[in-house]
């Protein structure tokens, strides 16, 4: 079983030779096709188990590749598998054959020149060890038998040849005592461990002194709490008082709840499923189905990372009236909107970097500005990245308690990096009325969801009257204030000005379907006729919308329809998905201008 499969076209074999070099090099190991086996007969069940065999499926491409049809049948073989797929280009990306480029289009590729220097030769081995799962630690060779037979009061029997012996429940203690028997390996509940392959929270972790999401929910206190003048920060500056408090299971999960309930919307949301894992059973959990603890932390990410391209496209499409994008500027953004496929999580951090660059080149204040201090750790070497990369290649690893305790800490990583976000709120604004009597000033009555992170939150309708009219069937984003900073008893609401309308990146599908409630989507990918919305909730459930062209404006509803019955209710929700389809190609229309291969649908 080889950790890399090489595809490439033979006109390319000395370049595979020193990917093959370097691949050694590293203890990295490769299939490729040495017999070069001619016409039908190359692509063989040799080569489809090759592929199954393989973690990485590494497609080295150039001018020659377009003209291979062996290449192409790997590539549907090992899309088909759902590999991981590399393509190292070595020649202009334009090009590129179009059935390969709409394979491309949803991979995160690496460009280099025709020969390729040294430097991206590097880059490729780099990208190829990331995403390799992690080695296991080399086997045991104890002399010594070593066993904890159970934990109590704080005490760890330990079993070292069929002598008991007692030692403090804690990383250390334990170690020195291996040491002192010169083993290294020890035995709990019928796995075995390397001591040297921990650390002092591994440990903690393993035996159950750590809680499930303890050290997330640390670390998140601590970066929020800081810097928060609210609740958060409050509880943070009480907590501290008491010594010891990080492991105060009454501090914890008091943590864990406002924790939760402070971060943006769908992140808070996912946040709150994540932290109740430890505290209900599988079947319980809100009624859905339980994901795996690493594919839920990744799942956070993967929100994240969408929500701040999105509010950044948002503001991009407001100011592009008043500004004029080059076009390798607009080719950026058409690379989010135009994508025909789920996109990796690495190709859409990529996206964000050249978003954060727009903002940056053409000198627009950013909609948030705390998104600029992780420039830096947003680059492939960065920590941002390399966390979201190790918890993707984590995932494919089989579920046990140490994974878990990985995941975790990749995620604590991640999020501390973004925990401004929990300065920030969502609303849904479903409905505006309108009132003036005669001299009176005109006021607009606002109905309105503040997305939470419960259930409950997200179905409880505020109205308000304001002086100011607001975009409606709009998913809104602004910056929460805390009380000491509010003039007045409003203050701490939507300031109508200074909102980021979403629409249509995120939508609130219950709003357009005119149902009560929430159900806030995130835009995934478009197809030729219809746009694909991942669901965000723990379910990650995707809904199409497809234009219906049934009406041509509200009068019309009207006139067929009494309000409020369920006739009306349907022919305003197919009215409202034709409007978020014609939004969404308008928006893409004002970037296409002028822009360099956009792979427009």
């Amino acid at each position: 079983m080889a950790h890399v499969f090489i595809s490439y076209a033979h006109e390319d074999k000395k370049l595979v030779d020193k990917i093959c070099l370097r691949l050694k090099q590293e203890s990295i190991t490769y299939w490729i096709d040495e017999e070069e086996i001619d016409g039908g007969e190359r692509f063989n069940t040799k080569i489809a188990e090759a592929i199954k065999n393989a973690t990485i499926f590494l497609l080295v491409f150039s001018l020659h590749t377009n003209n291979s049809k062996f290449v192409r049948k790997e590539l549907t073989e090992a899309e088909n598998q759902e590999k991981e797929i590399i393509p190292f280009l070595t020649c202009d990306p334009a090009l590129i054959d179009t059935e390969f480029k709409l394979s491309f289009n949803s991979i995160q590729r690496i460009e280099a020149s025709q020969n390729p220097e040294e430097k991206e030769m590097e880059k490729l081995i780099q990208a190829i060890k990331n995403r390799l799962p992690k080695l296991p630690p080399p086997l045991c060779h104890n002399n010594k038998e070593i066993k904890i037979q159970h934990i109590e009061a704080n005490i760890l029997h330990v079993s070292i040849n069929n002598v008991i012996k007692k030692v403090p429940d804690n990383y250390e203690d334990l170690k020195k005592i291996m040491t002192e028997n010169s083993v290294s390996c020890f035995e709990w509940e019928n796995n075995v461990y390397d001591i040297n392959s921990l650390n002092p929270d591994s440990f903690g972790y393993l035996i159950g002194n750590i809680k499930c999401n303890q050290l997330l929910t640390i670390q998140l206190l601590e970066a929020v709490g800081k810097k928060s003048k609210g609740i958060v920060g409050v509880f943070y500056n009480q907590s501290i008082l008491y010594s010891g408090w990080q492991y105060e299971h009454r501090i914890i999960d008091e943590a864990k709840k406002i924790l939760s309930s402070t971060f943006v919307s769908t992140v808070g949301t996912q946040l709150a499923e994540l932290i109740a894992i430890d505290k209900v059973e599988e079947k319980e959990l809100s009624g859905n189905k339980l994901k795996d603890y690493k594919e839920q932390c990744f799942q956070i990410m993967e929100y994240t990372i969408d929500f701040l391209s999105f509010a950044l496209l948002s503001k991009l499409w407001d100011d592009a009236k008043t500004i004029e994008l080059t076009p390798e500027e607009k080719k950026k953004v058409l690379e989010r909107i135009n994508t025909l496929f789920p996109l990796p999580i690495e190709k859409k951090i990529e996206i964000l970097t050249g978003l954060i660059k727009i903002y940056e080149d053409n000198k627009i204040e950013l909609p948030i500005p705390e998104i600029k201090e992780n420039d830096s750790a947003l680059l492939p070497q960065g920590k941002i990245y390399q966390s979201c990369i190790a918890l993707k290649n984590l995932a494919k690893e089989k579920e046990n308690i140490l994974n878990r305790y990985e995941a975790e800490t990749h995620l604590a990583t991640f999020l501390i990096h973004f925990s401004f976000l929990a300065d920030y709120r969502m609303i849904s604004m479903k409905e505006m009325g309108y009132r003036e009597i005669r001299t009176k000033p005109p006021q607009y009555l606002h109905q309105y969801i503040e997305l939470g992170t419960s259930n409950k939150a997200n179905s409880d309708e505020t109205s308000k009257y304001r002086d100011k009219a607001v975009f409606t069937k709009a998913v809104l984003l602004y910056k929460h204030k805390d009380k000491e900073d509010q003039d007045d008893d409003c203050a701490n609401l939507f300031p109508c000005s200074d909102c980021i309308n979403l629409f249509p990146f995120i939508i609130d599908y219950h709003a357009l379907s005119v149902n009560t409630g929430s159900k806030i989507c995130f835009f995934s990918y478009r197809q030729i006729k219809s746009l694909q919305y991942t669901l965000g909730d723990n379910d990650n459930t995707i809904i199409t919308l497809e234009k219906k062209n049934n009406h041509k404006d509200i009068n019309e509803i009207l006139k067929k329809h009494k309000k409020d019955t369920e006739e009306y209710n349907e022919s305003m929700k197919d009215f409202n998905i034709d409007c978020v389809i014609d939004i969404f190609n308008e928006m893409q229309k004002s970037f296409t201008s002028k822009a360099t291969n956009s792979n427009n649908p």
